[in-house]
């Protein structure tokens, strides 16, 4: 029993799946984090300003589980609250009006293309499907007082494609049993360009989204070989014909038994269905004697 106790799976087999929604919340603004360079130009001339973002982050991550851990293996995000604190731009020329553009509060969200999860690979994704857009807040544009006007963002927004290098990130930061509490680092590069005004001025953002999250969840228990979050008889069928393909090791037969009946317990009363180890043993020869009947070999002995 005590040996029991002490194993994990060497061999995990199939990995449980789970969706969790992860509150974000924007770092400080510091470097390239958080604080965007805002580079406006049109024919005739350019400026720049920087842009402090705060707010959150709503993302839905697509999870691989194990009785280990958990990772990543999809995201898409459903906005979340951003606010730019200012944009103060001014594009002078030698040879046309200087044009301002100059708003006090803009609002915006980080949102994915319709169509379900990006793909995850060891913490990084692509970042074409997802999109920084400021849909809320007015831009003054002043040149003279003819042509003076506002830039409803609501009617007009602007948006700006995620760069490559995006990256999410799981760290463990809390167990309880089966439970796990994992810290969530999202890094998300903006190089993208919008029109601002009509016809000619373009805006483009360079920086870095940073935000952090906690979620919480159930792992699925050891001996959980098929997956579904539950050890039963189904895992000890999954075990036993990877055993006989080699992938499998003998070890993993005690993981599945302690398990037995994992998350539920039995009934009072019911009848266990585990084979037992002299069933193990008999059931183990018959393996290893039909692996070496498919390769050929002679036992020793």
């Amino acid at each position: 029993m005590g040996l029991a106790l002490l194993l994990a799976p060497a061999w995990a087999g199939a990995a449980a799946a789970a969706t969790v929604d992860v509150a974000l919340t924007l770092t400080q603004p510091t470097g390239s984090a958080n604080r965007l360079v805002a580079f406006a130009s049109n024919t005739f001339a350019s400026g720049f300003d920087t842009i402090d973002l705060s707010g959150r982050v709503d993302a839905r991550l697509d999870l691989a589980l194990s009785p280990v851990g958990a990772q990543a293996q999809g995201i898409r995000f459903d906005g979340g609250p951003l606010a730019a604190d200012q944009l103060d731009l001014s594009l002078t020329a030698l040879f046309a009006p200087t044009v301002g553009y100059a708003a006090s509060s803009l609002g915006g969200e980080v949102t994915t293309t319709p169509g379900g999860f990006t793909a995850v690979a060891n913490g990084e994704f692509s970042g074409g499907d997802h999109w920084l857009q400021f849909t809320a807040g007015d831009v003054a544009v002043t040149e003279n007082p003819a042509t003076d006007r506002v830039i409803d963002l609501a009617q007009q927004p602007l948006g700006f494609a995620i760069g490559a290098g995006a990256t999410v990130q799981l760290f463990e930061i809390g167990a309880d049993g089966r439970q796990r509490t994992f810290g969530t680092t999202l890094t998300l590069p903006i190089d993208g360009a919008a029109l601002l005004d009509q016809p000619s001025t373009l805006l483009e953002l360079d920086g870095a989204l940073v935000a952090n999250g906690v979620f919480t969840i159930d792992l699925p228990p050891a001996g959980d070989f098929d997956g579904d979050g539950s050890v039963t008889a189904a895992d000890y069928t999954v075990w036993r014909d990877a055993f006989a393909a080699g992938t499998a090791p003998a070890s993993d037969y005690l993981v599945w038994r302690q398990n037995f009946g994992a998350p539920t317990p039995p009934a009072p009363g019911a009848v266990s269905n585990t084979p037992e180890p002299a069933a193990l043993g008999l059931s183990l020869t018959a393996l290893l004697l039909a692996a070496l009947r498919q390769t050929g070999a002679r036992p020793v002995g």
